[in-house]
């Protein structure tokens, strides 16, 4: 027995996350907004906060390169450069553009850290709701990543700067790759496959830094320093 097309039934959210109606895009508009407000007020306590100890001073307070800002002589350095065992350009400039519009002022640099953080959020958001369909499923898993312990290290922490820029590109090299397959079935897909290369492009900017990161977060140096030789 076959069934009719009309008879089949659909989710509410599932209609209207398909449905190119206004009153779905006033639900994704709003969402996003609550999502992105409230990321921010969530971080608020992080403006008060000042530089640390750890990292900061190599990454800003005491890295000449940065102090002197954006220059041409710098950027150029930024691509060269390897310190704290690092090639991470894009994380430089971002410490040098910091340094160029707020100076020492650790409120600036955590500024801009939030923001990021909440952009992110808000990709992420976007994203979902493009490979599922679904608004508010979306924004419930974009609202568990905009409060997980896990990133108050990332945003509360001017020095982790590197790993909300990795998340960044990221989430752009995503979308990219989402907006070029369903033009598929179109005549030229080919940009969105360039902007998603572009995004991947610079995440390997960010790579290596993630890469030494995971690595000392799961203590993999520490193990192989301190195996055995044969």
């Amino acid at each position: 027995m076959k069934m009719h097309p009309s008879s089949v039934v659909h989710s509410p959210e599932s209609i209207s996350s398909h449905s190119p109606s206004p009153l779905w895009k006033s639900e994704t508009l709003i969402l996003a907004s609550i999502l992105f407000v409230s990321t921010v007020i969530l971080y608020l306590p992080a403006f008060n906060a000042a530089f640390v100890n750890y990292d900061d001073p190599a990454y800003v307070t005491r890295n000449a390169h940065v102090l002197r800002g954006l220059s041409w002589n710098n950027i150029a350095w930024a691509f060269t450069a390897t310190v704290e065992a690092n090639w991470h350009p894009l994380t430089w400039i971002s410490h040098m553009a910091d340094v160029q519009m707020f100076g020492l002022n650790p409120l600036g640099h955590h500024l801009v850290s939030v923001l990021l953080h909440a952009v992110n959020v808000l990709l992420l958001f976007f994203v979902l709701r493009r490979a599922t369909g679904f608004v508010r499923r979306s924004a419930v898993v974009a609202t568990l990543f905009a409060v997980h312990p896990l990133n108050v290290e990332c945003v509360a922490w001017v020095a982790e700067r590197k790993s909300l820029l990795s998340m960044l590109f990221l989430l752009l090299a995503l979308a990219a790759c989402a907006a070029n397959t369903n033009r598929k079935h179109q005549r030229s897909p080919t940009r969105s496959g360039k902007d998603s290369t572009s995004c991947h492009v610079c995440g390997k900017f960010l790579d290596h830094s993630l890469r030494t990161a995971a690595r000392r977060r799961v203590g993999v140096d520490d193990f192989v320093a301190a195996k055995p030789a044969p």
